[in-house]
Protein backbone atom coordinates (compact mmCIF):
# COMPACT_ATOMS: atom_id res chain seq x y z
CA UNK A 1 0.00 0.00 0.00
CA UNK A 2 1.31 3.43 -0.96
CA UNK A 3 0.17 6.88 0.10
CA UNK A 4 2.24 8.40 -2.74
CA UNK A 5 0.70 7.33 -6.02
CA UNK A 6 3.79 7.88 -8.18
CA UNK A 7 5.99 5.94 -5.78
CA UNK A 8 3.88 2.83 -6.39
CA UNK A 9 4.85 2.96 -10.07
CA UNK A 10 8.46 3.97 -9.60
CA UNK A 11 9.09 1.15 -7.13
CA UNK A 12 7.07 -1.53 -8.93
CA UNK A 13 9.02 -4.58 -10.01
CA UNK A 14 9.16 -5.75 -13.60
CA UNK A 15 5.85 -7.43 -14.45
CA UNK A 16 4.06 -6.00 -11.41
CA UNK A 17 0.34 -5.28 -11.16
CA UNK A 18 -0.50 -1.90 -9.64
CA UNK A 19 -4.13 -1.69 -8.55
CA UNK A 20 -5.75 1.62 -7.68
CA UNK A 21 -8.54 1.66 -5.13
CA UNK A 22 -11.82 3.29 -6.05
CA UNK A 23 -11.68 7.05 -5.69
CA UNK A 24 -10.71 10.26 -7.47
CA UNK A 25 -7.03 10.83 -8.28
CA UNK A 26 -6.16 14.41 -9.23
CA UNK A 27 -2.42 13.92 -9.83
CA UNK A 28 -0.81 12.85 -13.10
CA UNK A 29 0.80 9.43 -13.39
CA UNK A 30 4.15 8.98 -15.12
CA UNK A 31 4.19 5.42 -16.44
CA UNK A 32 7.64 3.82 -16.04
CA UNK A 33 9.27 2.11 -19.01
CA UNK A 34 8.91 -1.47 -17.78
CA UNK A 35 6.42 -4.33 -18.07
CA UNK A 36 3.56 -3.32 -15.80
CA UNK A 37 -0.21 -3.61 -15.47
CA UNK A 38 -2.32 -0.78 -14.09
CA UNK A 39 -5.80 -1.80 -12.94
CA UNK A 40 -8.62 0.33 -11.60
CA UNK A 41 -11.34 -0.53 -9.12
CA UNK A 42 -15.08 -0.23 -9.63
CA UNK A 43 -14.99 3.57 -9.50
CA UNK A 44 -11.43 4.72 -10.10
CA UNK A 45 -11.27 8.17 -11.71
CA UNK A 46 -8.05 9.75 -13.00
CA UNK A 47 -8.14 13.49 -13.61
CA UNK A 48 -4.41 14.04 -14.12
CA UNK A 49 -4.07 11.48 -16.90
CA UNK A 50 -1.12 9.24 -17.75
CA UNK A 51 2.10 10.19 -19.49
CA UNK A 52 5.04 7.91 -20.20
CA UNK A 53 8.48 8.40 -18.70
CA UNK A 54 11.23 9.83 -20.88
CA UNK A 55 14.08 7.54 -21.84
CA UNK A 56 14.69 4.47 -23.99
CA UNK A 57 12.02 1.75 -24.08
CA UNK A 58 13.51 -1.66 -23.18
CA UNK A 59 13.08 -4.52 -25.61
CA UNK A 60 9.93 -6.65 -25.21
CA UNK A 61 8.11 -4.80 -22.44
CA UNK A 62 4.35 -5.30 -22.08
CA UNK A 63 2.15 -2.56 -20.63
CA UNK A 64 -1.55 -2.89 -19.81
CA UNK A 65 -3.91 -0.12 -18.65
CA UNK A 66 -7.39 -1.31 -17.72
CA UNK A 67 -10.51 -0.62 -15.71
CA UNK A 68 -10.04 3.14 -15.26
CA UNK A 69 -12.10 6.24 -15.91
CA UNK A 70 -10.33 9.29 -17.34
CA UNK A 71 -11.68 12.82 -17.21
CA UNK A 72 -9.99 15.95 -18.52
CA UNK A 73 -6.72 14.27 -19.46
CA UNK A 74 -6.11 10.89 -21.08
CA UNK A 75 -3.09 8.78 -22.04
CA UNK A 76 -0.17 10.50 -23.77
CA UNK A 77 3.06 9.09 -25.13
CA UNK A 78 5.46 11.39 -27.00
CA UNK A 79 8.40 10.18 -29.07
CA UNK A 80 10.71 12.62 -30.83
CA UNK A 81 13.54 12.27 -28.31
CA UNK A 82 11.34 12.22 -25.20
CA UNK A 83 10.52 8.50 -25.11
CA UNK A 84 12.86 6.73 -27.55
CA UNK A 85 12.66 3.36 -29.34
CA UNK A 86 8.93 3.02 -28.74
CA UNK A 87 8.94 0.15 -31.21
CA UNK A 88 10.85 -1.99 -28.70
CA UNK A 89 7.64 -2.53 -26.74
CA UNK A 90 5.98 -5.88 -27.41
CA UNK A 91 2.45 -4.77 -26.52
CA UNK A 92 0.57 -1.76 -25.24
CA UNK A 93 -2.93 -2.85 -24.24
CA UNK A 94 -5.57 -0.30 -23.27
CA UNK A 95 -8.85 -1.99 -22.41
CA UNK A 96 -12.10 -1.57 -20.53
CA UNK A 97 -11.54 2.11 -19.71
CA UNK A 98 -13.74 5.19 -20.01
CA UNK A 99 -12.48 8.47 -21.47
CA UNK A 100 -14.73 11.48 -20.97
CA UNK A 101 -14.24 15.13 -21.89
CA UNK A 102 -10.52 14.87 -22.69
CA UNK A 103 -9.45 18.47 -23.40
CA UNK A 104 -6.32 20.59 -23.49
CA UNK A 105 -3.68 20.91 -26.19
CA UNK A 106 -4.74 21.47 -29.77
CA UNK A 107 -5.64 18.24 -31.60
CA UNK A 108 -5.12 16.10 -28.48
CA UNK A 109 -6.79 12.68 -28.57
CA UNK A 110 -7.92 10.67 -25.54
CA UNK A 111 -5.15 8.16 -26.38
CA UNK A 112 -2.47 10.26 -28.03
CA UNK A 113 0.72 8.54 -29.20
CA UNK A 114 2.84 11.16 -30.98
CA UNK A 115 5.42 8.93 -32.64
CA UNK A 116 5.61 9.25 -36.43
CA UNK A 117 9.36 8.69 -36.22
CA UNK A 118 9.08 5.35 -34.43
CA UNK A 119 5.92 3.22 -34.77
CA UNK A 120 4.58 1.43 -31.71
CA UNK A 121 4.20 -2.34 -31.88
CA UNK A 122 1.35 -4.45 -30.55
CA UNK A 123 -1.16 -1.67 -29.90
CA UNK A 124 -4.45 -3.05 -28.61
CA UNK A 125 -7.34 -0.68 -27.86
CA UNK A 126 -10.20 -2.93 -26.75
CA UNK A 127 -13.60 -2.51 -25.10
CA UNK A 128 -13.19 1.13 -24.12
CA UNK A 129 -15.80 3.88 -24.07
CA UNK A 130 -15.00 7.37 -25.37
CA UNK A 131 -17.40 10.29 -25.05
CA UNK A 132 -17.27 14.02 -25.70
CA UNK A 133 -13.54 14.27 -26.30
CA UNK A 134 -12.03 17.41 -27.78
CA UNK A 135 -10.45 15.78 -30.84
CA UNK A 136 -11.22 12.06 -30.77
CA UNK A 137 -10.48 8.66 -29.28
CA UNK A 138 -7.04 7.60 -30.51
CA UNK A 139 -4.09 8.68 -32.64
CA UNK A 140 -0.93 6.65 -33.31
CA UNK A 141 1.63 5.44 -35.81
CA UNK A 142 1.68 1.65 -35.55
CA UNK A 143 3.67 -1.40 -36.60
CA UNK A 144 3.19 -5.17 -36.45
CA UNK A 145 -0.20 -6.47 -35.31
CA UNK A 146 -2.79 -3.90 -34.27
CA UNK A 147 -6.24 -4.50 -32.75
CA UNK A 148 -8.93 -1.82 -32.36
CA UNK A 149 -11.97 -3.76 -31.19
CA UNK A 150 -15.21 -3.42 -29.25
CA UNK A 151 -14.90 0.29 -28.52
CA UNK A 152 -17.75 2.78 -28.29
CA UNK A 153 -16.62 6.15 -29.65
CA UNK A 154 -19.18 8.91 -29.25
CA UNK A 155 -19.36 12.66 -29.81
CA UNK A 156 -15.82 13.22 -31.08
CA UNK A 157 -14.78 16.80 -31.69
CA UNK A 158 -12.98 15.89 -34.91
CA UNK A 159 -12.00 12.33 -35.86
CA UNK A 160 -13.06 9.16 -34.11
CA UNK A 161 -9.58 7.72 -34.61
CA UNK A 162 -6.41 8.32 -36.63
CA UNK A 163 -3.82 5.67 -37.55
CA UNK A 164 -0.67 5.79 -39.67
CA UNK A 165 0.64 2.41 -40.79
CA UNK A 166 4.29 3.18 -41.53
CA UNK A 167 6.79 5.38 -39.70
CA UNK A 168 9.55 7.66 -40.97
CA UNK A 169 12.11 4.83 -41.07
CA UNK A 170 9.88 2.27 -42.81
CA UNK A 171 8.62 0.20 -39.88
CA UNK A 172 5.11 -0.88 -40.84
CA UNK A 173 1.88 -2.43 -39.64
CA UNK A 174 1.37 -5.94 -41.03
CA UNK A 175 -2.08 -6.83 -39.66
CA UNK A 176 -4.68 -4.29 -38.53
CA UNK A 177 -8.08 -5.31 -37.18
CA UNK A 178 -10.70 -2.60 -36.71
CA UNK A 179 -13.71 -4.64 -35.62
CA UNK A 180 -16.93 -4.44 -33.62
CA UNK A 181 -16.60 -0.75 -32.83
CA UNK A 182 -19.31 1.91 -32.70
CA UNK A 183 -18.49 5.33 -34.16
CA UNK A 184 -21.36 7.61 -33.20
CA UNK A 185 -21.24 11.35 -34.02
CA UNK A 186 -17.98 13.05 -34.96
CA UNK A 187 -16.83 16.40 -36.35
CA UNK A 188 -18.65 18.36 -33.65
CA UNK A 189 -16.06 21.10 -33.05
CA UNK A 190 -15.03 23.93 -35.36
CA UNK A 191 -11.45 24.34 -36.55
CA UNK A 192 -9.47 27.61 -36.45
CA UNK A 193 -11.14 28.75 -39.65
CA UNK A 194 -14.57 28.31 -38.09
CA UNK A 195 -15.47 25.20 -40.11
CA UNK A 196 -16.53 21.76 -38.97
CA UNK A 197 -14.28 18.88 -39.98
CA UNK A 198 -13.70 15.26 -39.08
CA UNK A 199 -14.27 11.64 -39.92
CA UNK A 200 -14.94 8.42 -38.06
CA UNK A 201 -11.56 7.09 -39.23
CA UNK A 202 -8.52 8.80 -40.76
CA UNK A 203 -6.03 6.21 -42.07
CA UNK A 204 -2.79 6.83 -43.93
CA UNK A 205 0.59 5.48 -45.10
CA UNK A 206 -0.29 1.90 -45.98
CA UNK A 207 2.75 -0.35 -46.41
CA UNK A 208 3.39 -3.04 -48.98
CA UNK A 209 1.91 -6.25 -47.53
CA UNK A 210 -0.25 -4.58 -44.92
CA UNK A 211 -3.65 -6.20 -44.30
CA UNK A 212 -6.29 -3.85 -42.87
CA UNK A 213 -9.63 -5.45 -41.95
CA UNK A 214 -12.49 -3.07 -41.08
CA UNK A 215 -15.38 -5.38 -40.15
CA UNK A 216 -18.69 -5.26 -38.27
CA UNK A 217 -18.45 -1.65 -37.15
CA UNK A 218 -21.27 0.88 -36.80
CA UNK A 219 -20.88 4.33 -38.37
CA UNK A 220 -23.62 6.81 -37.44
CA UNK A 221 -23.39 10.59 -37.77
CA UNK A 222 -26.33 12.99 -38.04
CA UNK A 223 -24.46 15.69 -39.99
CA UNK A 224 -21.08 14.35 -41.11
CA UNK A 225 -18.89 17.30 -42.13
CA UNK A 226 -16.73 15.11 -44.38
CA UNK A 227 -16.61 11.50 -45.54
CA UNK A 228 -16.94 8.75 -42.93
CA UNK A 229 -13.52 7.23 -43.69
CA UNK A 230 -10.50 8.78 -45.38
CA UNK A 231 -7.68 6.42 -46.37
CA UNK A 232 -4.66 7.86 -48.16
CA UNK A 233 -1.45 6.38 -49.48
CA UNK A 234 -2.82 2.87 -50.03
CA UNK A 235 0.03 0.80 -51.46
CA UNK A 236 -0.66 -1.55 -54.38
CA UNK A 237 0.67 -4.39 -52.24
CA UNK A 238 -1.63 -3.70 -49.29
CA UNK A 239 -5.10 -5.16 -48.75
CA UNK A 240 -7.85 -2.99 -47.28
CA UNK A 241 -11.29 -4.53 -46.72
CA UNK A 242 -14.57 -3.11 -45.42
CA UNK A 243 -16.96 -5.91 -44.61
CA UNK A 244 -20.34 -6.18 -42.85
CA UNK A 245 -20.32 -2.66 -41.46
CA UNK A 246 -23.49 -0.69 -40.71
CA UNK A 247 -23.71 2.81 -42.19
CA UNK A 248 -27.15 3.87 -40.99
CA UNK A 249 -28.89 3.13 -44.27
CA UNK A 250 -29.74 0.12 -46.40
CA UNK A 251 -28.03 1.63 -49.45
CA UNK A 252 -24.88 3.45 -48.39
CA UNK A 253 -23.52 6.08 -50.77
CA UNK A 254 -19.89 5.02 -50.67
CA UNK A 255 -18.88 7.75 -53.10
CA UNK A 256 -19.79 10.23 -50.38
CA UNK A 257 -18.84 8.12 -47.34
CA UNK A 258 -15.38 6.98 -48.45
CA UNK A 259 -12.41 9.00 -49.64
CA UNK A 260 -9.61 6.66 -50.67
CA UNK A 261 -6.33 6.94 -52.57
CA UNK A 262 -5.75 3.44 -53.87
CA UNK A 263 -7.66 0.18 -54.04
CA UNK A 264 -10.08 -0.75 -51.27
CA UNK A 265 -12.43 -3.76 -51.15
CA UNK A 266 -15.96 -2.93 -49.98
CA UNK A 267 -18.55 -5.65 -49.45
CA UNK A 268 -20.84 -3.66 -47.16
Amino acid sequence: YYSDLQAAFDEAAEGAVVELFSGVYEEAIVMPLKSITLKGGDNTLLKGGIEFAHGTVPQGIQITIEGLSFEGKGIKLVGWGATDLIGNAQTLTIRNNKFNNIQGEKNIYAIHINNAGDAIAGLRIVDNEFNNNQTGAFCATVRGEVVIKGNKIMNSGMNGGTLNFIDDTGNAATSVQIKDNQFIEWGLNKNDAGNYEGRALRLSKFADGSVVDITNNVFLCTNPPEEHIKATGINDGSTVTLNENYWGTEKPDFDAMLNTEGKINVTS
